[in-house]
């Protein structure tokens, strides 16, 4: 329950009426300060904000509740709008007012189309269309020419538009859980882009589009069903996160250490045999995660003086790796669920080792 007879109307800045059991809005027209307003996890069906004032909004969060309907005034400072998870079918046209929106949320919706208002939106930086209906067409790319973060994962999409090219603002596009298994051949041409994320898509090779991205620093080929990696990987030069866990591989090609950007390599759960020995050359790397796979063997690292997290959990390592204990810089390292032969006073030691890394603020679980 809100009790907004007790605040003083000039010093509220912040209103938070989360959870609150809330069906209608209260009366706000005399708090002429408010920045933030925050009515998530309520029951409203319909929002009217026209009373607020226009110069104050900064941030409008309205997230799990039943909404179909919204009416705003044309805000001169609105910067952020959260709808996710309401009942929503269309964008609403209370949003094409708002010149200064830079965050659009409308995840977990029923909405199937961009209207022609959001290529309006000029100062609009990201939309947030996870997991709707959406149809990503023509129309829907030409409409999103100038946004830089596009999230539309989880719209069943099975072909992005022969006019992709067109959107050359995005610099991160996610189209994760959907199903794509190749790509429009100018692809290559948004230069732009630094983040692209694949997860949960049927790609069983990684498209040649993805190799002339020159300024890609993150790749998420998560849960596809990749087989092989092609050579012209190496192209990537600026890339500093590759993710490709829960997929086929059974090796990787050494021209990934040509990467000398690359920070964070996942590829666990997949089906290598070999700790490939080219990655202790990969002397930048900082997270690295091999877990789950089927490696016995482990190469010197002692040359990753960087490597913070290291994962090898579930392999079939049979002699313990001492030597990794050795990297003073190691934060995390996890090697359980191998078939280590350790001797009783071996063990011993390691609980010694482990007691003290905890204490350090480490963590070390074999």
């Amino acid at each position: 329950m809100l009790h907004l007879d007790t605040i003083h109307p000039d010093s509220l800045r912040f209103l938070n009426a989360r959870n609150t059991a809330l069906q209608v809005l209260p009366d706000l027209a005399a708090f002429n300060a408010i920045e933030k307003l925050d009515l998530s996890s309520n029951s409203f069906t319909k929002l009217n904000l026209k009373n607020l004032k226009k110069n104050s909004l900064i941030s409008l969060k309205a997230e799990s509740n039943l909404l179909k309907k919204l009416r705003l005034p044309a805000f001169d400072s609105l910067e952020l709008i959260s709808l996710h998870r309401n009942k929503l079918k269309r964008i609403l046209a209370a949003i094409k007012r708002q010149r200064q929106l830079k965050v659009l949320d409308l995840s977990d919706n029923k909405i199937k189309r961009v209207p022609r208002f959001v290529k309006r939106l000029d100062s609009l930086q990201e939309i947030n269309l996870n997991h709707n209906n959406l149809r990503f067409n023509k129309r829907t790319a030409r409409r999103l020419v100038h946004v830089k973060r596009v999230l539309v994962g989880g719209n069943n999409i099975s072909e992005l538009p022969e006019n992709i090219a067109v959107m050359q603002g995005v610099e991160r596009l996610n189209v994760g859980k959907n199903n794509l298994s190749d790509l429009p051949q100018n692809f290559s041409e948004l230069s732009n882009l630094k983040s692209l994320i694949f997860y949960e898509n049927s790609f069983k090779i990684i498209p040649v589009q993805i190799f002339e991205l020159h300024n890609l620093q993150e790749l998420d080929f998560y849960h596809n069903q990749l087989t092989a990696i092609p050579s012209e990987i190496k192209k990537l030069t600026q890339l500093k996160q590759l993710f490709l866990a829960y997929n086929q591989l059974e090796s990787l090609p050494g021209e990934i250490q040509q990467l000398k950007s690359l920070r964070y390599f996942y590829v666990h759960h997949n089906r290598l045999s070999v700790f490939p020995a080219w990655i202790a050359n990969m002397t930048q790397l900082e997270r690295l995660d091999l877990s789950f796979n089927a490696i016995s063997d482990i190469p010197d690292l002692s040359n990753l003086t960087q490597l913070t997290d290291l994962d090898l959990q579930q392999n079939l390592i049979g002699q313990f790796p001492w030597d990794l204990l050795e990297l003073k810089q190691i934060n995390l390292l996890l090697l359980k669920d191998n078939p280590f032969n350790l001797t009783h006073s071996e063990r011993e030691q390691l609980k010694e080792i482990k007691g003290n890394m905890i204490m350090q603020g480490k963590n070390l679980n074999y």
